[in-house]
């Protein structure tokens, strides 16, 4: 058996969370250009709060590093596009 798989999966999956942590400021920011303060900080603090998000950033997996991925090339975007 592999000794280090359960240090491996600890490590991996408290990454995923900082890492995905990072939207919420994202979301923030790129809110806070197109619609304004109130609605930016609605919209972190409802994606802070968001079950599913917390639950996905918990597991070791991709799909969080993507959207996280996603949010920061659509703030580029639009920060090009202005």
């Amino acid at each position: 058996k592999d000794a280090g798989y359960v240090d491996r999966l600890a490590g991996s999956r408290i990454a995923n969370a900082v890492f995905s942590s990072l939207l919420i400021p994202l979301v923030f920011l790129g809110c806070a250009n197109v619609c304004g303060g109130a609605v930016a900080l609605l919209a972190a603090m409802l994606l802070a709060f968001d079950p599913r998000h917390i639950g996905m950033s918990r597991i070791a997996h991709i799909d969080s590093v993507l959207t996280v991925f996603v949010a920061l090339s659509l703030g580029l975007y639009l920060c090009a596009v202005a």
